[in-house]
């Protein structure tokens, strides 16, 4: 019944929506407007190719909210925390840490794993990089210590207590195949079967401890330069279906964008061109054009 109660209950969800909503992506201005802001209590399901630079998206990302506020916890399973924060460095420094280190190709630098620092010529730019350390020193970013394979419960456990002892905000679990790879019992059922145990479980995190949640997902495998979908992300459609907001990485030949293709907030959707800084390793939105535009 529309009591004076229940209709302050809808009141106070308004709000609270419009107060969630003000931490807004500052580095991805039209992202920003397409989802509106970060928002606690959400799953993202982020996925992208292979290659397609979706840790450093994410990393861009994150830091772009850690230094509105947003507490963050990284859970990264891929790669180590030092090659993960080594890109955070360089992104916060917005230039190479080397010297004399000559412009790559930008494609080539894209990769997840793809800093280049093969040239024995190359000197680091040490002042630089301790002046970005201080500023990711002071800013609320933390590490789970967990790398490959890691039981559902133990990363449950860390975010729990993550929470509990530094009242965390966002978390980023990158990705979901590398955390439980080797754990799946012989069958496919069964391997399914846990995905959708550990989509459910951390939808529930999200929603009962009022924390986003940011899940990486790899892709199902799709020919070169095809579009991916909803129907994309690995495992059953559980994790389409439970979360909140579904983003894809597109890599269409040489063209890179970020594509919403799921929001529950208010259902806006679209396409956003982005490009590379190679030197800066930061993501910079693109000019629209007629195949990547945004749209209602």
């Amino acid at each position: 019944q529309f009591d004076e109660s229940f209709c302050q209950r809808i009141k106070a969800e308004l709000m609270n929506e419009i107060q969630s909503s003000a931490v807004k992506l500052q580095t991805f201005p039209r992202l920003a407007r397409l989802i509106r802001g970060f928002r606690p209590g959400e799953l993202t399901i982020f996925t992208g190719p292979t290659g397609s630079g979706k840790t450093t998206v994410l990393s861009q990302m994150s830091l772009d909210y850690c230094f509105q506020g947003v507490k963050t916890l990284w859970g990264s399973f891929e790669i180590k925390h030092t090659r993960l924060a080594r890109i955070m460095i360089q992104q916060v420094a917005a230039q190479s840490l080397f010297h004399n280190d000559n412009k790559v190709d930008d494609n080539d630098v894209v990769e997840d794993n793809g800093i280049n620092d093969q040239k024995s010529d190359l000197v680091i730019k040490e002042d630089v990089i301790n002046q970005a350390q201080k500023i990711l020193q002071n800013s609320p970013i933390f590490f789970m210590d967990f790398f490959g394979s890691t039981p559902l419960e133990a990363v449950l456990e860390s975010m729990h207590q993550a929470v509990k002892d530094h009242q965390i905000q966002h978390i980023i679990l990158d990705n979901l195949q590398f955390m439980l790879s080797g754990q799946y019992s012989n069958g496919a059922f069964d391997k399914f079967d846990l995905t959708d145990r550990t989509v459910a479980a951390l939808r529930n995190f999200a929603t009962n401890r009022n924390v986003h949640v940011t899940l990486v997902i790899h892709p199902r495998k799709e020919m070169d330069d095809t579009p991916l979908g909803l129907a994309s992300v690995s495992g059953t459609a559980k994790a389409t279906q439970e979360a909140d907001n579904v983003i894809i990485l597109q890599k269409i030949g040489d063209s890179r964008y970020i594509d919403v293709k799921k929001n529950r907030f208010d259902g806006l959707i679209g396409s956003i061109p982005i490009k590379f800084d190679s030197n800066a390793r930061l993501i910079v939105e693109a000019a629209a054009n007629k195949k990547t535009s945004e749209e209602a």
